[in-house]
């Protein structure tokens, strides 16, 4: 999961109307959470997920829409820059392999049987890209990222494509250590300012 506080105007007041100037901002991506998977369209008995019910008490909620891509990077990569994943050049999720590739290269060659040639997806997301991030900064906001990138590690990290702060800053396929904390992230220090504390 990856959780993207892309305008934190300082304001925290629930009761604003959508439309005031300077509104907070957080955008929430889980990788493979169904529609039904939440007590919010009344099609699961199974989770309880109350707080997810009260977010969307408070902010939209969406009855439409499609993702990118069946996987997490290319999805998170179109999420960010508002291009299709063809053109923005992550189509599968390889952020982190060691090998840099910011665009995508045609494989030599279609397999036995194939109707066309596959290609060997961009390994980072290109820093030359615009993003929510980059746009947010522009307007004057304070951004973070918290959670999976997995879109590359520095300098193609969240600090490089417009947010302040990057927890835990790990470029992982998943949570360190598994998917229950306490996680085992290598050097693992906070690098946010206090005062996005005190934002949030």
């Amino acid at each position: 999961m990856a959780i993207m506080l892309l305008g934190l105007s300082g304001n925290t007041n629930a009761q604003k109307p959508v439309d005031t100037e300077g509104m907070n901002i957080i955008f929430i991506v889980a990788d493979d959470l169904g529609w039904s998977d939440t007590e919010l369209y009344g099609t699961t008995s199974l989770y309880k997920t109350k707080n997810i019910e009260r977010l969307a008490e408070r902010g939209l909620t969406f009855t439409n829409a499609y993702a990118a891509s069946p996987l997490c990077s290319p999805t998170r990569a179109t999420l960010l820059t508002g291009q299709a994943s063809a053109r923005n050049g992550v189509v599968s999720a390889v952020g982190h392999i060691p090998k840099v590739l910011l665009k995508p290269e045609l494989k030599p060659r279609a397999r036995a049987g194939d109707k066309a040639i596959e290609v060997n997806s961009a390994t980072r997301l290109n820093n030359e890209l615009p993003t929510l991030g980059k746009q947010m900064k522009e307007s004057g906001y304070a951004t973070a990222h918290f959670g999976k990138w997995h879109l590359g590690s520095a300098p193609y990290s969240p600090l490089e494509h417009g947010f302040d702060v990057d927890v835990p800053h790990a470029n992982t396929a998943g949570p360190a250590g598994g998917y229950l904390a306490p996680w085992k992230y290598t050097d693992f220090e906070p690098n946010y300012p206090s005062s996005i504390l005190k934002i949030v």
